[in-house]
């Protein structure tokens, strides 16, 4: 009885001292005598404590029931490893809803801003997916389609059962529909998106000469030339544009011309696309025309001067300034509401086509000299609001001023 009374004294005594706060040592109690736990009779206490380092130490004392002695048995457990949570799948984000006919925010605006870019839409962006939007996005579309089939191996041919040959048919990445899904938006927008597809030059014509035109006309290298065929005034437009943007002037729209062409970093013509800046003074009745100077960055140059006629009091050439009305007309022009009334080389000036540049006045066509009357008058009031110019010098003005030319009547 006193042996089992002292061995349970010895058990709280222990449980006191490995409590104690800071004591992060095992209990050692080294004895000749300790049983391993399989071998002891009765398991009288097991505690735990954390060491210095992180380790757990389990201290359990047996008692074998038939001695006073009493054993601890120091245990050390490594911490297991905390199992990895899973790593999470990303969720597959909802699809961007199409841009179609209809639809008018500021993703319509980022589109259309770069369609301009690339030359597959004219005008400025506005935000509203139209007509002019949808046309646009085809000829994208049209676009992709075709350099994708040019990137690929000459089709494969077939003999079916028949004897009849069969084409392998190519699969194209894009609908022919003018919606906007987030397929063609992202090649749209990627910076990658080839703008080149060959090299353009005079004789050439079609979709690809077009989207050339329509990009040189909106950075101001032409005016009124969307035409798809590539011309004189076309070749002038690209050697301006190499010019400006530190190119080689060729006149042919290379791989380095359509890449800068078809970018941000397009610079606008600096200077204006005509030539000419015509005046016309009504108290003085003559016709200037200046040419534009690069030192002034004006028009300043006085080239020509000439006589003119232009309406009386009762029929007055309107004053204003012309310039998207300009426009050449027939070198021989027939007034039919004043009979057999003939003049050459005539240029519209105002929006109603009623009043132009023309030489004096001829009985017929292709008639051999002008009137007296008319050629005397030069230098006063004498048409039906027309400016009457001799005929030499109605040449001159058919001849060098272009569509577009700013036309100032004045008194």
């Amino acid at each position: 009885m006193v042996k089992k009374f002292t061995a349970v004294l010895f058990v709280l005594a222990l449980v006191v001292f490995t409590f104690l706060p800071g004591n992060e040592a095992r209990i050692d109690v080294v004895s000749s005598s300790i049983k391993e736990p399989a071998q002891a009779e009765e398991l009288t206490l097991s505690s735990y404590s954390y060491g210095a380092d992180g380790q757990v130490m389990a201290n359990t004392v047996y008692y074998d029931g038939t001695s006073s002695q009493a054993a601890t048995m120091d245990r050390t457990y490594e911490t297991p490893a905390p199992t990895p949570a899973p790593t999470p799948r990303p969720t597959q984000g909802p699809t961007p809803t199409p841009l179609v006919s209809g639809v008018s925010n500021a993703d319509v605006i980022n589109m259309q801003k770069r369609l301009i870019e690339l030359g597959f839409l004219d005008g400025e962006a506005d935000g509203v997916y139209g007509s002019a939007t949808i046309a646009a996005v085809q000829d994208a579309k049209a676009f992709l389609n075709e350099q994708y089939k040019n990137s690929l191996p000459t089709p494969s041919t077939t003999t079916d059962e028949t004897g009849a040959t069969v084409t392998t048919q190519i699969e194209l990445p894009y609908t022919t529909n003018g919606d906007a899904d987030y397929k063609f938006l992202q090649a749209l927008h990627n910076t990658d998106f080839s703008q080149y597809m060959e090299a353009l030059m005079e004789g050439n014509s079609g979709a690809a000469v077009k989207r050339l035109q329509s990009r040189l006309e909106q950075l101001g290298y032409l005016y009124n030339g969307v035409d798809g065929a590539y011309g004189a005034s076309t070749s002038k437009a690209i050697s301006s544009f190499q010019s400006e943007n530190g190119l080689a002037q060729s006149g042919i729209a290379d791989i380095n011309t359509q890449t800068m062409l078809f970018s941000s970093s397009a610079k606008e013509n600096s200077r204006p696309l005509w030539d000419y800046y015509v005046t016309v003074d009504i108290s003085e009745q003559r016709v200037y025309v200046y040419k534009w100077s690069e030192n002034d960055n004006d028009y300043t140059n006085l080239v020509k001067k000439f006589k003119c006629s232009t309406g009386t009091s009762s029929n007055p050439t309107p004053r204003g300034i012309y310039k998207e009305t300009v426009r050449k007309g027939a070198t021989w022009h027939h007034f039919k509401a004043f009979g057999n009334c003939w003049a050459r080389y005539a240029i519209h000036i105002d929006p109603t086509g009623n009043i132009m540049f023309h030489s004096v006045l001829y009985n017929r066509k292709n008639g051999k000299s002008p009137t007296s009357s008319s050629v005397r008058a030069l230098g006063r009031r004498a048409s039906h609001g027309c400016i009457r110019l001799a005929v030499d010098n109605a040449k001159w003005l058919y001849e060098n001023i272009t569509d577009g030319t700013t036309v100032e009547i004045r008194k």
